[in-house]
């Protein structure tokens, strides 16, 4: 596409004319002073509560008779004394296992090169 234009430079707006001042507000008056409030009268005093009677003492409970004295169990007897298990036989000793062949030794792998 063309290059465009410059626009035209645009005009300075013409300078705004200052306000006219403001006039200071009547001053106001002071409101009139209240009236104190009538004083309170104090409470009429309060009477104290009668005093409370003391609780009739509690009669100690009846003393609880023992109970009677326990039998003493009847003594067990000794179980019957267990027979001695039959000893058992001893296994038959294990065969050593035939020695196998010792198996043939490798070849050594071919020496490399040390790495650098």
């Amino acid at each position: 596409p063309a290059p465009r234009d410059n626009p035209a430079p645009r005009d300075n707006p013409a300078p705004r004319d200052n306000p006219a001042p403001r006039d200071n507000p009547a001053p106001r008056d002071n409101p009139a002073p209240r009236d104190n409030p009538a004083p309170r009268d104090n409470p009429a005093p309060r009477d104290n509560p009668a005093p409370r009677d003391n609780p009739t003492p509690r009669d100690n409970p009846t003393p609880r008779d023992n109970p009677a004295p326990r039998d003493n169990p009847a003594p067990r007897d000794n179980p019957t004394p267990r027979d001695n298990p039959t000893p058992r036989d001893n296994p038959a000793p294990r065969d050593n296992p035939t020695p196998g062949d010792n198996p043939t030794p490798g070849d050594n792998p071919t020496p490399g090169d040390n790495p650098a």
